[in-house]
């Protein structure tokens, strides 16, 4: 919602002088398993919002139950709008906690849920 109000009142020349808007939209997480190694997935993290395109933020991910994550903070570019994690799950785990997060002037951190199945 605040990214249609913001670029409205950009657009209306009714209104003079907008208050700048930094907002940060987390979009739904897509997560795919490897098909040769059935413990590894990608889980891609995506958002969304009203930064400048070139600032600089940082893309946050975490994975609780013994699950490994391949990076957990990395450098992005906000127009980059998404970025790739990889995740090895041991053996014994089924359901697999996990963080991620942007963080700049804006920020979000959502946990989620997914199962594990060889």
């Amino acid at each position: 919602m605040g990214v249609t109000i913001a670029n409205y009142a950009i657009k209306d020349p009714k209104i003079h002088n907008p208050v700048p808007v930094h907002e940060v939209l987390p979009l739904p997480v897509v997560i795919t398993q490897d098909h040769i190694n059935k413990r590894k997935y990608f889980v891609e993290s995506k958002w969304f919002g009203t930064l400048d395109s070139d600032e600089e933020v940082f893309a946050i991910f975490h994975c609780e139950n013994g699950a490994k994550a391949s990076q957990f903070n990395v450098t992005k570019s906000f127009s980059d709008f998404k970025h790739t994690f990889e995740v090895i799950v041991p053996k014994k785990s089924q359901i697999v906690t996990c963080r991620r997060g942007i963080f700049d002037i804006d920020s979000f951190r959502f946990f989620f849920k997914f199962e594990h199945k060889e």
